[in-house]
């Protein structure tokens, strides 16, 4: 009766020795394979769909950077917390950099506002595309910037220094026209 050892090589694969049968090694490494087996079929599925989802993403954002006037013909879905499917336009969102140039002035708010959003929760909620970072394929979160001045003029922030509405909205019409476009039913200086 021939005896296995069972050992692995330095790639991972294993290689054969001289402790158990060869038949008893097959059969625990069927009995492995199929213990996972679903679970690698569920990981595949999901991979494949993140891969999908961030493949999407990557074609407009790149669209959306290389001629910022087109409308996007194809928007990306981003899921909300609950699950819901909701469609996303760039040119409506905002960097770090464009809120802090914008908003940064008046309030105190710099780059280390945006380190742990998680200490900052109007501004994770303001989030609105999560970004990727890593080696060479880094981008930007984004971020509405309606959101994100309705936070600022909210007397009841303690972060930074106070920002009247009125300042707010001037604001968010200069730097940002379009979304002030969209919202300027609710600007208070309307009445002036």
């Amino acid at each position: 009766m021939e005896r296995v050892v069972v050992r692995t090589k330095s790639d991972g694969s294993l290689e054969h020795g001289d402790f158990i049968s060869r038949v008893e090694y097959l059969r625990r490494l069927e009995r492995a394979k199929a213990s996972v087996s679903d679970l690698k079929a569920q990981a595949d599925s999901a991979k494949a769909q993140a891969d999908d989802k961030h493949r999407t993403w990557r074609e407009a954002m790149v669209r959306q950077l290389l001629n910022p006037e087109q409308p996007i013909a194809k928007t990306v879905l981003e899921t909300d917390s609950s699950n819901n499917a909701t469609a996303c336009d760039f040119s409506m969102l905002a960097t770090r950099e464009q809120l802090i140039e914008a908003f940064g002035r008046f309030t105190g708010l710099d780059a280390s506002w945006f380190t742990n959003l998680k200490d900052t929760p109007a501004l994770l909620a303001a989030r609105k595309v999560t970004g990727q970072g890593g080696r060479g394929h880094i981008a930007e979160p984004l971020f509405c910037p309606f959101t994100v001045m309705q936070w600022l003029a909210d007397s009841k922030r303690r972060k930074g220094r106070k920002l009247s509405a009125e300042k707010a909205w001037e604001l968010l019409e200069k730097y940002f026209p379009k979304v002030y476009d969209t919202r300027s039913v609710a600007d208070p200086r309307a009445g002036d």
